[in-house]
């Protein structure tokens, strides 16, 4: 019996058509550390902040798929067919005021899989630490514009509601 091993290491994005401006969603959520495992935070709220870039449907679109190490592209096939770039930046703090304490930061990219209409919300993914995924859904057709963060790496929920601005 033969074994084949195919060891995939990368998620490849192919550009197809060029940028453009883009609306921005500034959202406001919490997470109440009360049932996590994580002891450190027993008891706090987390607070976070997130600005996330919605690219505009002109804007560049990808093909989803995955590269062997030996170079060797495969398509995801109607999973994921034609995907969006855009932008997350999350800031999470503990307290409120001037005890405010950021504890994370950062600014990732994140794959667009759902573009928000008025009967879609925006669906995407990220990996910012190159093993876990979070997952977010902002339902942009309702009139809070509410959202869902999900961070595999704590098996939890952020939620909260967005605004519109814009770039």
């Amino acid at each position: 019996m033969t074994r084949i091993h195919i060891v995939i290491t990368y998620l490849i994005l192919f550009v197809l058509a060029g940028p453009s401006n883009a609306e921005i969603l500034r959202c406001t959520g919490e997470i109440n550390w009360n049932n996590t495992t994580s002891k450190k935070f027993m008891g706090e709220t987390l607070m976070v902040q997130l600005d996330v870039v919605v690219p505009e449907k002109k804007d560049e679109t990808f093909s989803a798929g995955l590269l062997s190490k030996d170079g060797k592209f495969k398509q995801f096939g109607n999973v994921l067919s034609e995907v969006h770039k855009g932008t997350i930046e999350i800031t999470e703090s503990l307290g409120k005021g001037q005890t405010k304490q950021i504890q994370n930061q950062g600014r990732y990219e994140m794959v667009v899989t759902q573009m928000p209409s008025k009967a879609n919300s925006l669906i995407g993914f990220l990996i910012p630490d190159g093993s876990h995924i979070w997952s977010i859904r902002v339902d942009t057709w309702e009139k809070d514009k509410p959202f869902f963060l999900y961070r595999s790496d704590w098996n939890e929920f952020i939620i909260g509601t967005c605004k519109d601005s814009s770039l």
